[in-house]
């Protein structure tokens, strides 16, 4: 009894490993391999989100509430993909016969010229996504085993007469796409070589990736420490030549990230410099510049978890309770994103 009692008492003194709670990014980033990305992309543009992390926590954990269509329509907007969001709000709510409510949880990859994604819909939304593709004039072929809808012949192709805004997948700017439908998943790509890779899996995947796999380490202990993640937006540079979009602050990569924690919310900004970068340094000069920004209103002082690796980096995190929106929006995201468009946030990171 005496050694179960020293044991007990070991146990409770050492620290409890939580998860992150991450969705499934992961077990999705696992269904696409590394090889559907074209060699020779300049760079990789990774969006994912989860919706059922906001659906919950908008509907208060009554999974009865009468009046629930607000806390889908939260959960599509605030996970949604670029392409997702876009077509939700053109089609006003209805994307190829989907509804708020069929979104779940989302992928969709850039590598240019390619594009690609992943799809985990409500149970009862595969043949309405099936008739809607087949309604909008796609081919059936027989492929891998498996029936692929298609349209436009050459891979990648942007056609002017197949623009369509309601079409999350790639239908704003008229791709060409290929899809499986399957069950409660739906995968798609705008090149036959990207959904026959798909269709075959195998490794190594794009969550092997090192340059992937670094950032979602970096972006899983932030989220550990603040919450549950509802989406993320991750680039990398792949050429060596950063990131056109953060010019000042010559990235090797970043991701803006929104995270909840029952009626608190978080933002998470992470940034990935070249090899040899000082990010001590830059993180120093980060703290002593802090109290005269737009963002030290959020915190007092930064909070900051570093990215160990080859490309060094950091995740910045402000935080916050709901505004007057409650579940709609992220606050603390809206603001990041201020500081972004102002240049606040790149004189902040920039080496």
């Amino acid at each position: 009894m005496r050694t179960l009692g020293m044991l007990t008492a070991v146990c409770l003194a050492l620290p409890l490993s939580v998860a992150a709670d991450t969705g499934r990014l992961s077990d999705m980033l696992q269904m696409i391999p590394d090889a559907a990305i074209p060699a020779g992309a300049p760079r990789l543009d990774i969006a994912y989100g989860d919706g059922d992390a906001v659906r919950g926590v908008a509907r208060n954990g009554n999974m009865a509430w009468p009046a629930d269509d607000w806390a889908h329509e939260y959960a599509a907007l605030r996970s949604a993909s670029p392409g997702q969001a876009a077509a939700l709000r053109a089609g006003e709510g209805e994307a190829l016969s989907l509804s708020w409510r069929d979104w779940v949880h989302t992928l969709e990859v850039s590598a240019p010229p390619a594009r690609m994604g992943v799809h985990f819909l409500f149970p009862d939304s595969e043949m309405r996504l099936r008739g809607a593709l087949f309604g909008h004039g796609m081919e059936m072929t027989p492929r891998n085993g498996q029936m692929v809808l298609w349209q436009g012949e050459a891979d990648h192709a942007a056609r002017p007469d197949a623009v369509d805004p309601t079409n999350p997948f790639g239908g704003a700017e008229g791709l060409s796409t290929r899809f499986v439908v399957e069950g409660e998943w739906a995968r798609w790509a705008t090149g036959w070589p990207q959904i026959d890779l798909m269709q075959a899996g195998g490794f190594p995947t794009l969550a092997d990736r090192p340059e992937v796999a670094q950032a979602v380490a970096g972006l899983s202990e932030a989220v550990r420490r603040h919450g549950r993640l509802v989406s993320v937006a991750l680039s990398l540079d792949l050429s060596g030549q950063g990131l056109a979009d953060w010019p000042e602050a010559a990235l090797a990569g970043v991701f803006l990230a929104d995270v909840v924690n029952r009626r608190e919310e978080a933002a998470l900004v992470g940034v990935l410099y070249p090899p040899g970068t000082d990010v001590d340094a830059i993180v120093a000069r980060l703290r002593e510049n802090w109290p005269g920004t737009m963002l030290a209103r959020w915190a007092a002082d930064p909070d900051i978890t570093p990215i160990p690796g080859p490309r060094p980096g950091f995740v910045l995190t402000i935080g916050g309770d709901w505004g007057e929106d409650e579940a709609a929006s992220n606050d603390a995201l809206a603001a990041l994103l201020r500081a972004r468009e102002n240049g606040t946030l790149g004189a902040l990171i920039a080496p």
